[in-house]
């Protein structure tokens, strides 16, 4: 099985170890980081190969859409905020999901089935 190196960032502890929670039930995700500010998951993107990016919008300091644009290279992104309102603006960044918390397994889930579409079709063309 082939596996995905992934970051996940969020600024609140509940947030951010739900996402990790839900991330763990899916042996393909390696979690490499779990962040509570996009400053801290730059420092760490500089240095490794990462191919999902977990994202909360709306954090102190640097945000996820911020954090994003300076992380393309990243082939997929899945923000996971509070804030409907950067859906549009997200959309323009490559993202691949958009999830409004709370954050249920469920959705979670489906996002993870996009992912494993998305990916297993662009690595097949490679």
């Amino acid at each position: 099985m082939k596996t995905w190196n992934c970051i996940i960032v969020d600024d609140e502890d509940v947030d951010r170890l739900m996402v990790v929670s839900f991330a763990k039930k899916f042996p393909q995700l390696n979690i490499i980081g779990a962040y509570s500010s996009a400053d801290e998951a730059l420092g760490m993107l500089e240095k490794n190969t990462v191919d999902i990016l977990f994202l909360d919008i709306d954090m102190p300091g640097s945000n996820g859409v911020e954090l994003r644009k300076k992380a393309m290279e990243v082939p997929v992104c899945i923000f996971i905020t509070g804030h409907s309102e950067y859906a549009v603006e997200s959309f323009e960044l490559e993202t691949l999901d958009f999830i409004v918390k709370p954050l249920r397994f469920e959705r979670f889930e489906k996002a993870m089935q996009r992912v494993e579409q998305f990916l297993d079709f662009t690595t097949s063309y490679i």
